[in-house]
């Protein structure tokens, strides 16, 4: 038994021997590398506090252009202010066409009376 003690002394003299060696040497580079892995996080933090940011002028700014109305009270993002002058050009034009058609109808029908009375009259 006091063998059993003397090499658990032994062990034990040895390990603490070991680790005030090897101890200042492993804990700077230790400390080293945790600072590191401090010091990248506390980078890519920045980063995406940085990217978070952005994104929000970002979000702003579209919030901003959004909102764009005419006097009318319509949003511009919707109906561009170009296009609704557009379809009233068209709207117009057709318009114009559709009185033509109806002159050409009313032509086309005294057309046809005068082309009928000239038929009846050479029954007659």
């Amino acid at each position: 038994m006091e063998g059993e003690l003397t090499a658990i002394g032994a062990t034990g003299i040895f390990i603490i021997y070991l680790l005030k060696t090897i101890l200042p040497i492993l804990l700077p580079a230790m400390k080293s590398k945790a600072e590191t892995a401090v010091i990248v996080s506390s980078n890519k933090i920045k980063e995406l506090t940085d990217l978070v940011y952005s994104s929000q002028s970002a979000i702003n700014d579209l919030h901003r252009w959004c909102n764009v109305t005419d006097q009318d009270g319509v949003k511009l993002i919707y109906v561009r202010h170009s296009m609704t002058e557009a379809l009233q050009q068209i709207a117009t034009g057709i318009s114009n066409i559709v009185v033509i058609l109806d002159r050409i109808q009313a032509d086309m029908n005294r057309l046809q009376q005068t082309t009928d009375s000239i038929h009846d009259s050479r029954r007659s």
